[in-house]
């Protein structure tokens, strides 16, 4: 984990796991959008233009944090993309950040405190140490974030990502 302000990172990443718990994979609960360890947002079902992700699409644990206040003053947005490997997709970015498909994950990772290889082990299906398939739960998600948290307080990531 990035060191500059780690513990505000840290309770960031906590608060998101809170809301990620919250959410349910079949059904949408409050304002939450229903749960997809498999997309940032479903790209069949989102405008681009909704930002609350209340159309009815689902969304990951980064789709889910777009929508919330203190991910949004951040600058983390959703949008759509088309280019030559993905026919149409959805991604994380940054306002103000990069444009560029693969920086804008850096600049997501950055922003929340993490290195890329943390934000991947977090936020991204098949990657290590969970190897979390697409159809994740919710709870799964939360407490993978959580016991990473719970390892950067120690400063002991490394260790976490190895284990």
């Amino acid at each position: 984990m990035l060191t500059k302000n780690k513990s505000r990172n840290i309770e960031r990443l906590l608060y998101l796991a809170r809301e990620v718990a919250k959410t349910r994979p079949d059904k949408k609960v409050g304002n939450r959008p229903p749960f997809y360890f498999g997309s940032y947002a479903d790209y069949d079902k989102w405008d681009g233009k909704n930002q609350q992700l209340t159309c009815g699409t689902s969304a990951c644990a980064i789709g889910l944090a777009s929508t919330l206040p203190i991910f949004r003053r951040l600058g983390l947005r959703l949008k759509k993309v088309s280019d030559d490997w993905v026919t149409t997709t959805v991604q994380p970015y940054i306002r103000g950040g990069a444009n560029s498909y693969n920086q804008s994950y850096i600049d997501v990772a950055e922003k929340l405190g993490l290195d890329v290889e943390e934000y991947c082990a977090l936020f991204t299906p098949d990657a290590p140490p969970s190897w979390f398939a697409d159809n994740a739960s919710p709870q799964d998600v939360a407490r993978n974030i959580r016991s990473f948290c719970k390892a950067a307080k120690k400063n002991q990531e490394e260790q976490w990502m190895n284990e």
